[in-house]
C-alpha cells in the first residue's frame, strides 16, 4: 500500500508540473500578443474602423481579426502627390486584388466629387470615405498621400507619407512573403 501512495504521488506531482508548464507556454504567448499592442506606427496592430464607400454602404476592417494583408492608401482629389501615385496605385490593385484588400482612404471631400474624380481617371480600386477625416485623425495622418501596409496579423509593416510606387508596394510584400 506504501509503494502504490509513492507512485501515485510521483504521478500527480509529474501532472502538476506538466499542467504548470502548459500555464508558462500560455502566459508567453499572451505577453507576446500584448507587446503587439494597437497603435498607428510600424510594429504596432492597425485599430478597427468603419467608413462608407462612395455609395454609402458601410464597411468594416477590422484587420487583426481579418487575417487578410491591407493596404490603407490616405489621400485627395486637391493633393498633386496623391494624383500622381494613383495610375502606380491602379496598377498596383489590379495585380494584386486577390491577395490584399486595398483601399484608397478619402479625406473629408464629398463623396460626389470623389466618385466623379474615381470614374473620370478610370479608377477601379474601392474608395472609403473618411467625411471629417476621423480616421485620418485616428491613424494621425498629418501629410497626404499617406500609405500603410499591414501584415495577416494586422501588423503595420510600412507607413509612408508621400508618394509611393507599385515598385516599393511590390517590393514590400514579397518581404512579407519572405518573412513566411
Amino acid at each position: 500500500m506504501k509503494k502504490l501512495m509513492s507512485i501515485l504521488t510521483l504521478v500527480l506531482v509529474l501532472c502538476l508540473g506538466l499542467t504548470g508548464c502548459a500555464a508558462d507556454k500560455k502566459d508567453a504567448s499572451e505577453k507576446k500578443a500584448q507587446a503587439a499592442e494597437i497603435g498607428v506606427t510600424v510594429g504596432k496592430i492597425a485599430p478597427a474602423f468603419q467608413l462608407k464607400d462612395l455609395d454609402g454602404n458601410e464597411v468594416s476592417i477590422n484587420v487583426a481579426k481579418d487575417k487578410k494583408l491591407y493596404v490603407l492608401n490616405f489621400w485627395a482629389t486637391w493633393c498633386p502627390p496623391c494624383r500622381a501615385e494613383m495610375p502606380d496605385l491602379e496598377r498596383f490593385y489590379q495585380e494584386q486584388k486577390d491577395k490584399v484588400q486595398f483601399y484608397a482612404i478619402n479625406l473629408d471631400e464629398p463623396a460626389d466629387k470623389v466618385k466623379d474624380f474615381v470614374r473620370s481617371n478610370g479608377f477601379t480600386f474601392p474608395v472609403l470615405s473618411d467625411k471629417g477625416g476621423t480616421i485620418g485623425g485616428e491613424f494621425k495622418v498629418n501629410a497626404i498621400p499617406t500609405t500603410l501596409v499591414i501584415d495577416q496579423q494586422g501588423v503595420i509593416r510600412l507607413r509612408k507619407a508621400g508618394t509611393i510606387t507599385e515598385a516599393e508596394l511590390n517590393s514590400v510584400l514579397r518581404k512579407l512573403a519572405g518573412e513566411k
